[in-house]
Order: C-alpha cells, then structure tokens, then sequence
C-alpha cells in the first residue's frame, strides 16, 4: 500500500491585538504553504493455523517535505509595517513491527513483538534577523505482549506490558541536545457483559504510557501571532509520560458513558515569556512542565437515522490543574461538544459533517474565548478504490480570542479571519485493488505538529 499526497494552500487571516498599554493594532498575515507526503508500507502475513495464529511483518515508510511562510501586516498610529519569515522542512520516518499471535485452544490470545521507530528530519529559517537550522535523528527500539483470555462467558481480560527505549539527538546551529530513557509501560483491562444480547457491558482499563518523541515541538520556526508576539519550537524538549485509568458503560451498543482520570508527566506546554534578545518581543515557546491532571466525565451515542447516514454525538465536561516552573493552577473546568455525520451513499461515494463548539475556559496564564466550527466533505473513489477524489468545505466557524495575563505581559488577541473555504484534495494509492481486510496494509505512523495555534 503506498499514497503520495501534495497540498497547496494559500491562507489569509485577519486579527485584532489589544498590548499592555492598551493600544489597538489590526493585523493582516498570509500563509501560504506547500507540503509533499509519501507513504510507503508493506506487509507480510502468515498464518500459522486454522486458529487465526499468525506472524506479521508490516514496515511503513513515510517522507514529508514542506514549505512554510508567513507574511504579516501590522497598522497602528505608526503605519502599516510589513515582516516575513519562512522555513523549509523535511522528514524521513521508518517504522518496523514484526508481531507474533498465537491463539490457544480456549481462545485466548497471546501477542508478543517489536517495534522499531526511526526518524530523521532537517528544518531551515528565514526571516528578518532570525535565520536557523535544525537537524534532528531519533531511534526508539521497543519489544512488547499482550496476553487476552477469558473468565466463563461473561468477563475478558487483558494483560499488557511494553519496553522501549527512547533516544533524540538535536542539533540547532552548533547547540546540540539529547536525550535517551528506559520505560517500562503495563496496561490492564477487564470487560465485563452484562448482557450479550442487548449489548450491555462495562471495562475497566489502567494504562501508563510514554508519548512519542516530540519532533513535531522543535521547530524554530517564528509563527507571529502578534506585532511583537511570535511563537516558535523548543529543540530542547521531552517526551511526557504518565498514567490513565477509565471506567466505561455502554449500553445497547450505542449509548456510552465513560470516567477517565490522568496524571501526566512532564507535560508540554507553551510559556509566555520576553524574548531573550529583543525585550519588545513576547516569546511563545513549548516547554515541560512538572504536571498536569484531568478528570474528565463523558456520554457518547451512536445512531443511525437512515441507510446511508450515520451520526455520533458526543459530549464532555472536565476539571484540571498542572504546575510548571511558570505557574500553578487548579479547578479549571472545560466541557465540549461534537456530532460527527457519517454519509455513505454508495460504496464509492459519500461524505460527513462535523460541527464542533468549545466554550469559553482557562488554561494556564490565558483566557480562551469560544469556537464554534462547522466542516463538510464529500469523496468519490476510483480505479477499484485506488483513486479517491476529495472536497472539504469549513462553510462557517466563530474564531477564538486569546487573553494572555501573567504579570509579566498583557495582551488581548482576537481573531477576524473568515475561514469558508474550499479544498480539492486527489490521492492514489498504489497497491493491488481491494484485499481482504485481515491482510490488508496499513499505515501505523502519522507526522504529528505541536504549534500553538488559535
């Protein structure tokens, strides 16, 4: 299986910028951006027995190059001023999974493998006087198993354990960081069916986990949000880790009620703090903190209205707090709302509709206003489902204001941008038509951004 994906956007967004002397600046920015995306993965399947035991091998190989630049108009009582910055990024990732399955006479499971990760990406920056290189190498080696089994009819369980080794090697103008740990990572779930027929259980899951490592956080690229306020990556982060427990209900198979509770470990947050060299500017930069919890409740239904069209709702309120060399919260609550439209009309055409609203909370020194979004899109496949010919649409959402206030600076950012638009997205995949689901390949590795946006 393998897919070559080019996107070409060109964006514009308008915003409001009220500073610490409460002076009033309309901004103007155009992005445009450029990115190329090819993934390659392949798949070897044996099957052992007439039990589904089985070995797969599966590597995924992906390469991202990429173009970004932004272009920003500042008016005032000064004028109007005009500041460009770009960066030029590319990534190669290798992914290797051997996985071994055995399943024993009574049905239970016992899955034992490895995982190799590699990464190897290159950055370049231009803009005014900030003009910056990163090269960034990353191994994680990794064995893990999973042994599933059951208790009568009624109760599952599962057992799981994974070993990893983490190491990144950052080097930014001659200032190079490492970093390498040793995790050990259990998981534990127990199901049990209240009632088969109707669709009736509950799970308890335990989970501690270790966060891929960061790449997508170390970008020196300088994002500005504001006249004298930018964004930018930080080479030297970590990867956090921590652990997860939830408890879930589900009932007729459609209705889910769930409880989850988090502790994180060096979390990843964007700090707010006066630029080194230039004290006029505001420098938003990611960084670990000490920890962040949450305690999250929420409800999921899953309905189907009609033949051809599918709806999930979903809602979640929760409360949080973390502490960071920055400062200390707690008691902070949010709640969200979703539904996602699922449109199948044929097996080669279809579509959804996803609205989403995020009220108005705090994190950390800032106030974020409310969003509301509404998203379409429609898809139709070809050639056996190797080309697919896709169209999106953001026909409205209410952009988000941003209060930042933490003694050391003073800003109200709102944003004025109307993000309609439209995207024609053409992709193919190369491959030999449809397969059977079971020995299908698949992608199992995504490059993941971490950027402080609005």
């Amino acid at each position: 299986m393998g897919y070559i994906a080019y996107a070409d956007m060109k964006r514009h967004s308008n915003a409001e910028s009220t500073g610490s002397d409460g002076a009033t600046s309309l901004l103007r920015y155009n992005l445009p951006s450029h990115s190329l995306m090819a993934q390659a993965v392949a798949m070897y399947n044996w099957d052992i027995d007439d039990k589904c035991s089985s070995l797969n091998i599966t590597a995924d190989y992906l390469s991202r190059s990429a173009a970004d630049k932004i272009t920003t108009h500042t008016t005032d009582a000064g004028g109007t001023r005009q500041a460009t910055t770009s960066a030029r990024q590319a990534s190669d990732m290798l992914r290797i999974r051997p996985i071994w399955k055995k399943v024993m006479r009574n049905n239970d499971e016992l899955t034992a493998g490895l995982d190799y990760q590699y990464a190897n990406l290159h950055e370049s920056n231009h803009g005014g006087t900030a003009t910056a290189s990163t090269h960034a190498t990353g191994h994680t080696p990794a064995m893990f198993a999973t042994y599933t089994g059951h208790i009568a009819d009624e109760l599952t369980y599962e057992a799981g354990l994974r070993a990893q080794y983490d190491k990144m090697d950052v080097n930014t103008e001659g200032t190079r960081n490492r970093y390498s740990r040793w995790s050990v990572n259990p998981s534990a779930s127990l199901t049990y069916d209240i009632d088969k027929q109707r669709g009736h259980t509950i799970t308890l899951q335990y989970e501690h986990y270790t966060d891929q490592l960061p790449y997508g956080a170390i970008s020196t690229f300088r994002n500005y949000l504001e006249p004298n306020h930018y964004a930018t990556g930080n080479p030297a982060i970590k990867p956090s880790s921590g652990d997860m427990g939830q408890i879930t209900l589900t009932l007729h198979g459609k209705f889910t009620m769930y409880a989850r509770y988090y502790y994180d470990k060096n979390p990843i947050y964007f700090t707010n703090e006066t630029d080194p060299d230039d004290p006029r500017l505001l420098r938003s930069m990611p960084r670990n903190g000490h920890y962040e919890q949450d305690f999250s409740i929420g409800m999921e239904q899953s309905l189907k209205p009609l033949k051809w069209w599918s709806l999930k709702a979903t809602e979640r309120f929760g409360l949080s707090s973390a502490s960071t060399p920055d400062w200390k919260v707690s008691g902070q609550t949010y709640w969200t709302f979703l539904i996602d439209n699922d449109l199948k009309f044929t097996p080669t055409f279809g579509g959804g509709i996803y609205a989403y609203i995020d009220p108005k909370r705090h994190t950390g020194d800032e106030t974020w206003g409310t969003v509301w979004e509404i998203t379409c899109s429609l898809y139709k496949t070809f050639l056996n489902d190797r080309l697919t010919l896709s169209l999106y649409a953001k026909p409205y959402r209410k952009g988000r204001t941003v209060t930042v206030d933490n003694g050391l600076y003073r800003s109200m950012r709102r944003t004025m941008t109307k993000e309609e638009y439209l995207s024609l997205t053409l992709r193919f995949n190369f491959g030999s038509g449809k397969m059977k689901p079971r020995h299908a390949a698949r992608s199992t590795q995504t490059y993941q951004k971490i950027e402080k946006t609005l």
